[in-house]
Order: C-alpha cells, then structure tokens, then sequence
C-alpha cells in the first residue's frame, strides 16, 4: 500500500479546499440573485443564470465527457491496442458541425431544458416525461461507471477498498454540486480540465524518465511498436465503424442529452454556443490523443520492465502513479483524477436535477423547492453510488461506458429530433416514444448481443427504428 506523504495530502487538501471555497461563494451569490419566481430559481441552478462565456463552455464540456475514462480507460485501450480509438473522436467532431448549424437553432433559449423544448414542440408532455425518465435512467447507468473508474486510483493511492473509494470521491463531488449549482460544476470543471491536462503532460515526462530514457525515445519506439497507429486490428471496417459511431452517438450525447446540452443553453447568445461545441470538439481529439500517448509510453516501459503481476490494464496508470511518480506529483495525479470523475459526476447530478424539475414537476411551489431539491439530489447520488459499486465487477472501463450510452442514444436522438423538426407532420405520445424505445432496445439486443455486430452501430439501430415507426404509424392525418 501506497499512503503517498504529508506533500501529496497537501496538495490534495488545497486542491479540495479551492473547489469548495469556489462553491460557497457562488451559492452565496446565487442566494442574492434567487428572485421570487421558480422559473428564475431554475435558471439561475440549472443554467447558471444563461450567463456563461464561450470557453467556459467549451472547457466545462471537455471536462465532463472525458472524465476518469480518459485519464486511465484510454491509456489502458492504447496499452493494448493503438490509437485507433481516436476514429469514434474524428466522427465525433463532424457530429459537433450538425449541432452547430441546425441543432443549436431549435433548442437554444426556448427552455431551460432540451425535453422541455421537445415537449412544447410536440404538445406531448406525457411523451416529455418518458423520455426524462429513461434520460434519468441512462445517465445514472454511465456516469456510474465513470464514477467506479475515477476511485481507481484513489483506491490504490490510500489503501482503501474500492467501495470506500467511490464513497469518499461521491461525497466530495455531492458537496459542491449541492451547494453551488451549475455555475459552481463549470468554474471548477474549467479548473478541473487544467489540472488533468497538465497531469497527462507530467506522465509523459515521468515515464520515459523511469526508464531512463526521454521523450523522443519513446515517442520512437511507441512508432516502432505500431501503438501509434490510426488502424485497428479488425481491419478498415473498423475505422468506418468508429467514425460512424462517433458521428451519431456525439449528435445524440453533446445535441440532445441535457447533461451536455446545458453548457450551451447557459452560454449569453446562441453564436457563443456553437463556437463553444465546434472548439471542443478539437480539443476532444488533443486530450484524447494525449493520454492514448501516455498508454503507448506505458506500453514502451513494460517491454523492458516486468509488468506488474495481477495488476488489470485498467489499474495500470494508477498503480504507475502510486508507485512510481514522486511526492507532490503523485498527489497532484491524484487531484487530477479526482477532478476529472467530479466534473462528470458534478455535471449528471445537476442534469438531472434540471429535468426532475422542469420536465417530471414542472409546476412547483416556490416554498417547496430547496425541501424537494435537497431530498432528491440525495436520491440521484445514492444511485449512482449503486451503479458504480456494481461497476467495480466490470473490466474495459472505456468500452464499457461508451456502450452503455450507445443503447439509449440513438432513440433518444430520433425522437427528440422528430419532434423539433416534425412536429407538424407526426403525432407524438406516451405510446409512440413507448414503443419507438422498447423496439429499438429489441433490435439491438438481436444485432449486437445475438449476432455480435460492432457496438458503434448501437446508436444507428436506435435512431432508425423510431423514425420508421413514427412516419408509418404516427403521421398526422391531413385536414
């Protein structure tokens, strides 16, 4: 066991005592600014009172989809493959230009929420409800995942169990949330991004360091080995796969998925919203590319040195750091993953907090709100508790928590965008988006579990099947 020394619990310290100062302060501003009115309350929780910057946006957002799976899922995928993932990232920034263009347009500033807007739309608020419970649903089941992967390295830096770990990182991520709201998750997700960043360049230094090497040695050797490599080793169907995947499945998660959907809808004007989604997407590739670089290090190291026994590719960064990188640095990697699990964990409590609230109450009491708010941010967060200990029995951290969204991403996708394009022309209900669910889940689980096609075609199975049945079933008739 690795406890680190009095330097890394300082930096951890400080590192903690920055984000909650930063959440007490904005939710002493947030008190000031409450209003009387819950529409104005929610706005200001859930938006941040639509007054964020264009990068903020654009850091917010790289924080919260990268999370732990990048810091250690993604240098475990190179470690064992290549850089062939970076396909699904390619496909996601074309996705990034059709929410850009003809997304952002129908959505921005209608309501606080993507299915609200939906809802008005298509005059459905039974079909808006089902679509924020299984929304709810699917949120709870990914970030629970990334919740698991980001107490990894806790775990292994403290010497506590893993269920103790994701305890500590939930109540910590809990805390801020609770306290400061939207604008509280973005100022320290902007944070946030800088220290992962900067902990991903300090491995690349470190590890070739250890070996008694440096950087372009490494860098050489990684080339030598083929871990650099755009091409997989299924072949080039695997490259068409990934950048379709990555295409649909980014529309679906940073378009319609309000998790993401609310960095763009808080932004001050609707041309700051699509710089921020168009930008990310290129730093999306560059963070990403980064820490595939640290597994393709990683993978250098072990052809010289013995790789440790019994320890899984996923654990494999963080028990490098435990073991290996220095006091105050190790402490440092520490923060960084920590931050990087926060910022998706700070980013799902808030999201569903905005949809518990305008989308399943709608109308509340102003005098009800922060008893109702309190009890069911508890709720939220103990639910992703659950799913992160049931997550710690899994292995492939990143495969896992893309396919987990790939399931629901397609159908919600297809419905949500019939109703802000089709309204007019098709009828939308609890039946509709009922049965538009229930058949694509149907269909993917003969496609993908039955007959093992590729999990990047989950999304496109999922987005087809609702717009078959809506324009043959639910087409409104002609008066």
């Amino acid at each position: 066991m690795n406890f680190g020394t009095g330097l890394d619990h300082f930096v951890i310290f400080i590192y903690f005592s920055i984000i909650i100062l930063i959440a007490l302060r904005t939710g002493k501003k947030q008190q000031v600014k409450s209003g009387l009115t819950s529409l104005q309350l929610e706005e200001e929780q859930f938006l941040a009172g639509r007054n964020i910057g264009p990068w903020q946006s654009v850091f917010s957002i790289i924080a919260t989809e990268v999370s732990t799976l990048t810091f250690l899922g993604i240098p475990a995928f190179c470690f064992n493959q290549n850089f062939s993932i970076l396909h699904f990232y390619f496909g996601a920034f074309l996705g990034r230009f059709i929410i850009a263009k003809y997304l952002l347009p129908k959505i921005y500033q209608k309501h606080i929420t993507v299915y609200s807007t939906f809802g008005k739309a298509s005059g459905s608020v039974s079909a808006q409800k089902l679509i924020t419970v299984i929304f709810i649903i699917n949120k709870v089941l990914a970030v629970g995942v990334r919740l698991f992967s980001g107490s990894i390295l806790i775990k292994e830096f403290f010497g506590l169990d893993i269920y103790t770990s994701i305890t500590l990182v939930t109540a910590c991520t809990f805390a801020y949330t609770f306290i400061g709201g939207l604008k509280a998750v973005i100022m320290t997700d902007v944070m946030q991004f800088f220290i992962f960043v900067f902990g991903g360049f300090i491995a690349l230094y470190l590890i070739p360091d250890y070996g008694n090497s440096n950087f372009s040695e490494y860098f050489n050797s990684a080339l030598d080995l083929n871990k650099l490599s755009l091409f997989p080793k299924n072949g080039v169907s695997s490259i068409i796969f990934g950048l379709m995947g990555g295409f649909l499945f980014d529309i679906s998660t940073h378009g319609i998925d309000q998790d993401f959907a609310q960095r763009l809808l808080s932004t001050r004007t609707r041309q700051a919203a699509q710089k921020s989604i168009f930008i990310s997407g290129i730093f999306s590739i560059l963070v990403s590319s980064l820490f595939l670089l640290v597994g393709a290090f990683l993978y250098v190291y072990f052809q010289e040195y013995t790789y440790p026994e019994g320890v899984k590719a996923d654990y494999l960064f963080a028990w490098f750091i435990t073991n290996y990188f220095p006091a105050g640095i190790k402490g440092f990697m520490v923060a960084a993953v920590m931050a990087t699990t926060m910022s998706s964990l700070d980013s799902a409590i808030n999201a569903i907090m905005s949809v518990v609230f305008c989308d399943l109450r709608q109308e509340i009491d102003i005098k009800d709100y922060k008893k109702l708010y309190v009890r069911d941010i508890i709720l939220t967060t103990f639910a992703f508790l659950i799913i992160a200990f049931i997550s710690s029995q899994s292995s492939q951290i990143l495969i896992l928590g893309l396919k987990l969204a790939s399931w629901t991403g397609g159908t919600l996708l297809a419905v949500v965008g019939l109703g802000l394009f089709y309204a007019d022309r098709l009828r939308f209900n609890f039946k509709s988006v009922f049965i538009s669910y229930a058949l694509s889940l149907g269909f993917i689980y003969l496609f993908h579990v039955r007959m093992n096609s590729p999990w990047e075609l989950n999304v496109y199975i999922g987005f087809i099947i609702p717009i078959l049945i809506h324009f043959f079933f639910f087409k409104k008739s002609k008066t």
